[in-house]
C-alpha cells in the first residue's frame, strides 16, 4: 500500500518553518533540504483503505422479493444499499434489475 501523508499538516509545518525564517530567526538559506525531508518523513500518515467497487447482480426472486448478490463477496440480499453490508464494497450506480 502507498504511504499517504496529511498534506494539510505538512503545509502547516512548512509555513511555520518559513515564518521562522521571515522573522529573522534563521535565513532562508539556513533551511536545509534535510529539514524539509525531516518534515515530510515526520508528517502524520493517514490510515486509509483502498476502495473496493462491486455491483448488485440480480439472481432471482418471487412475488414477495427480488434477490441480489454482491459481485465482490457473493453476499445475497433482498435490498440494494449503496454499500455491501458484508464486505463494504461501494456499489456502482448501475443496478441489474432482472426485468
Amino acid at each position: 500500500m502507498r504511504d499517504v501523508i496529511d498534506r494539510t499538516e505538512l503545509i502547516k509545518q512548512i509555513r511555520l518553518m518559513a515564518n521562522r525564517s521571515s522573522l529573522g530567526e534563521t535565513r532562508p538559506s539556513d533551511i536545509s533540504g534535510i529539514e524539509v525531508c525531516g518534515l515530510i518523513f515526520g508528517a502524520p500518515s493517514l490510515d486509509i483503505v483502498p476502495a473496493v467497487y462491486a455491483e448488485w447482480e440480480y439472481v432471482g426472486g418471487n412475488k414477495f422479493a427480488k434477490y441480489y448478490r454482491c459481485t465482490n463477496c457473493t453476499g445475497m440480499y433482498d435490498f440494494t444499499p449503496p454499500y455491501c453490508p458484508a464486505c463494504s464494497s461501494k456499489m456502482d450506480d448501475k443496478e441489474k434489475t432482472g426485468d
